[in-house]
């Protein structure tokens, strides 16, 4: 153990000399306020303003002294003040219980040799001492339940060289940083101090140091957290000494449990008194976090494994520990948890489970040619209850799955405290069969993934208290996942991710001003497909999907329906360079409650296809079903696709302007009931819009705007049928849906987009004749057939259904390249069979099936093909 200095020994013996006169006369209990001088104690003092010692004057506090704040007043000291207390013999605290005060602060006028010794200092709301650019000495004191809306809640250090020896300084708090302690551009001896159970909202819990050097000997950091990085110590560009110092206990939702080292910071473990740091925690790097490339040698006497992972060190390759002794006993092996299981169990098998989860991944060895998984028994994981920390502090090539099973459930429930998942360079991670429920929060996710490659398959991600899930720079498969009820983005995705996602649910999440169902910003890619995004809602852009800066996913054959946005895009928005390919897409019922593109919105540079889509029933002040360009010139390309029954004051079915002159060829745009242009286009004369069917059972409102092409909307001619036709071959006749209040669009017998569509584009499948005109060709499902037949199918197929969502029937559409015995069954999400619509031999061909759903609830149905070798399935809503 390294001595004190001269100053402490000095301070010690004026203490004893002191103690053994104690000349004081015990006053009365007295009013005290303003400037004080000579001596007070010992008895109580009632501060009723602030009161401070002046420059050059002295005060002297005796053992057995209260002094007690009636109100936010603070004790200033100017000149030199010296306490001679005994095991908190003088006390510092509020008049009434549960108020205030301003804490003890030396200014830069203090006197070095000012001390304070064996006292208690609680309950301040500005720090408990502040200490500023004067080396004072702090000697046995208890520094307790302190706080700060800034930094620092026990003890604030700036410039200067301060003693603190022998103190306890537990249970502040602060709003930012360095919750018990902290330190700027200051070098502290620290000897023998206990500093716990401290809590940062920002980082650093038990001690924050920016541009100091401190020197810690002895005692211990246990218990302290911070919301941010650094639970235990928190080193900003600082180069500490510790010696025979204990790390234990503390915890960061974010990095660097026990100790976090940015860059430019260079700690020293002195290799004779060895330091012990063990059993810490955080999402990533429980014991150590680095974030610069300096190696450091660790040699400890305890860590908390023999063979550290990145689990406890990150990243392993910049630290070299070596400890002499371990606390947890590592396996090369799958583990298993349950609620009821204990940490004394082996873990390996489920008949003796673990029941931290957060000590499983602690314990748990896996690498490329040894992974393993970590399997999670039925039941609810809390901090509460089970102990589990969150968050989870996920490990490379050790994935996690819940029970297999729609009568089970392994609940991760962070109890509205903290994220629940935490990957942050981890990969080659599969989860599967979870809930993620209750996180709040910080970092921004439930589950969060920062540079990392995990999967998720059949996982529950719902009512959160932020984003469901965050991924920032990573690569991820979503399958099978219901994303919902989360309070901002669903899915939040940027800087370059890889995203696919696929038969997911995504619905009502809210409270995100861009992309409440998905946000991808920042060049990321992937796809999108058979998902169901419903119900979301966004302030600003993008209540489905909202894509911005190069985002270019493939969105393809989903539904989504019901979302609203504030500004742009109820469906899906598009901006700034963000180029998607959009196929196959249902996209119904959105609303943009004050501006532009019900459906799809297209901004600022941005270019998707738009190809085989319904894009119905959605509103908006301008483009009710599409409305592209507003910020700057922008477009999009549009083939085959039924774009009805939109709404909107300006451009019901379509609205451009800004130049942005879209492509749009055998595309179906039909208006009922609005006295606006099915396609309004302003300033947009380079548009090229053909072989479309435009309609609006109010004639006076086909085309329009402030300059549409030359020619658009001015009859020249009609077809065959005796409709009308422009110079672009556009027909200007009712498509005659099917059914399209009942949300049916194919199109019917006799329709004038049949063969109506651009002979230089390919026919639908299995027809020999001309393209159709919108989303559904003649033969689709309930529609027509064409004189000249159809082709049989190439190969087995499972068609989506439609319309979905539905009530009460839907129509499901399977193709066979070959007769055979076809089974075809409806269960409910639970798994029981609801259905069983085919179940027989079928010949070769294209065939259709009512569901019929009069007697069952609304919800979530999943249709299952069983052919020869050939299966598939489908989600549909039934909504009544």
């Amino acid at each position: 153990m390294k001595t004190c200095s001269f100053k402490v020994l000095i301070a010690s013996l004026v203490i004893l000399t002191f103690a053994a006169s104690n000349g004081f006369a015990q006053p009365d209990t007295l009013d005290i306020f303003g400037a004080q001088a000579s001596q007070l104690g010992p008895g109580v003092y009632h501060a009723i303003s602030d009161i401070w010692v002046a420059e050059g004057q002295t005060l002297t506090i005796a053992n057995e002294t209260d002094i007690v704040f009636d109100g936010n007043y603070g004790f200033d000291i100017h000149g030199t003040l010296t306490t001679f207390g005994g095991l908190n013999g003088i006390e510092f605290k509020p008049y009434t219980p549960g108020n205030y005060w301003r804490g003890i602060r030396f200014t830069p006028t203090a006197n070095q040799l000012s001390i304070l010794a064996g006292c208690l200092i609680t309950g301040s709301d500005e720090n408990g001492i502040y200490i500023d650019s004067c080396g004072v000495t702090i000697e046995s004191c208890t520094i307790t339940e302190n706080s700060s809306d800034g930094d620092g809640g026990g003890i604030y250090v700036l410039d200067c060289s301060p003693i603190i020896t022998n103190c306890e300084i537990s249970n502040n708090s602060c709003d930012d940083n360095g919750a018990g302690i902290y330190l700027e551009n200051s070098n502290p001896d620290m000897y023998e101090c206990l500093v716990t159970g401290n809590a940062a909202q920002g980082n650093g819990g038990g001690i924050y140091a920016n541009n100091s050097h401190p020197n810690i000997g002895g005692g211990e950091f246990t218990d302290n957290t911070a919301d941010g990085d650094g639970g235990g110590l928190y080193f900003d560009d600082s180069n500490p000494t510790l010696s025979s110092v204990k790390i234990n206990g503390n915890r960061a939702d974010n990095i660097g449990g026990g100790i976090y080292i940015t860059f430019g910071a260079d700690p020293t473990f002195d290799p004779i008194d060895l330091c012990d740091i063990w059993e810490n925690y955080a999402g990533c790097g429980s014991d150590f976090y680095t974030g610069g490339v300096t190696y450091f040698d660790v040699p400890l006497d305890t860590f908390t494994v023999a063979n550290p992972t990145e689990f406890h060190a990150y990243p392993l390759l910049f630290f070299s520990i070596n400890p002499v002794y371990s606390t947890v006993l590592q396996e090369d092996a799958d583990l298993y948890v349950s609620p009821s299981g204990d940490d004394g169990n082996s873990g390996l098998n489920a008949l003796n489970p673990l029941r931290n989860i957060s000590y499983a991944l602690s314990k748990i060895i896996a690498g490329q040619s040894n992974p393993h998984t970590i399997y999670l028994a039925d039941g609810e994981y809390t901090y509460s209850q089970s102990g589990t920390i969150f968050p989870l502090n996920m490990v490379s090539y050790a994935s996690m799955a819940g029970p297999d099973g729609s009568e089970q459930d392994a609940i991760l429930n962070g109890e509205n405290e903290t994220m629940v998942m935490y990957f942050h360079g981890d990969h080659d991670i599969t989860c599967e069969n979870l809930t993620v429920t209750e996180s709040v929060e910080y970092y921004g996710a439930a589950v969060y993934c920062y540079i990392s490659m995990a999967s998720f398959a059949n996982c529950h991600i719902t009512q959160n208290n932020w984003t469901g899930m965050h991924f920032v720079g990573s690569e991820t498969e979503i399958s099978y996942c219901t994303i919902s009820e989360n309070d901002h983005s669903g899915l939040y995705f940027e800087v370059d991710c890889i995203a696919n996602i696929s038969h997911c649910e995504i619905n009502a999440n809210s409270g995100a001003s861009w992309g409440a169902g998905i946000y991808m910003t920042d060049g990321c890619e992937g796809v999108i497909e058979y998902c169901t995004i419903m119900d979301n809602s966004a302030s600003s852009m993008g209540g489905g999907i909202c894509l911005k800066d190069t985002c270019s996913p493939d969105i393809y054959q989903c539904t989504i329906q019901y979302n609203t946005s504030g500004e742009y895009g109820g469906g899906i928005s598009c901006s700034d360079l963000s180029d998607p390919y959009i196929s196959y897409c249902d996209i119904q019922h959105n609303i943009c409650s004050t501006w532009f593109g019900g459906g799809i919105s297209v901004l600022t540079n941005s270019n998707p296809t738009i190809e085989r889509c319904v894009i119905c029933n959605n509103s908006a002040d301008a483009g009710g079903g599409i409305g592209i360009g507003d910020w700057d010139i922008a477009s999009a390309e549009i083939y085959y696709c039924t774009v009805a029954r939109n709404e909107a004051t300006t451009g019901c079915q379509l609205y451009a302007n800004q130049d942005s002159d879209p492509f749009i060829v055998n595309t179906s745009f039909e208006a009922y009931n609005q006295a606006s242009y099915t396609v309004h286009l302003d300033g947009c004369p380079n548009a090229d819009i053909s072989y479309c069917n435009i309609f609006n059972d109010n004639w006076n409102y086909l085309v329009g705007g402030n300059g549409p092409p030359t020619g658009l909307g001015v009859m020249v001619g009609v077809t065959g049928a005796g409709d009308s036709l422009d110079t672009y071959n556009n027909v200007y006749a009712d498509p005659l849906f099917a059914d399209p209040v009942a949300g049916s669009y194919l199109l019917g017998s006799g329709s004038p987009c049949i063969d109506a569509g651009d002979p230089g584009y390919p026919s639908e499948p299995g027809d020999a004749g001309l393209p159709d005109i919108g989303r559904y060709w003649a033969g689709w499902v309930a529609g027509v057939q064409k004189d000249n037949g159809i082709e049989q199918p190439k190969e087995f197929s499972l068609q989506q259904n439609y319309p979905n969502p539905f009530n009460p029937k839907t129509t499901i559409s399977y193709g066979l390249p070959m007769a055979g015995e076809v089974q075809l069954t409806v269960f409910d999400i639970s798994g029981r069979l609801v259905s069983e619509l085919v179940n027989g031999w079928r010949d070769i061909g294209v065939h259709e099936v009512m569901f019929e759903a009069s007697d069952l609830a609304s919800g979530l149905y999943i249709y299952h093909l069983d052919a020869g070798d050939f299966t598939a399935s489908g989600k549909m809503i039934l909504m009544k």
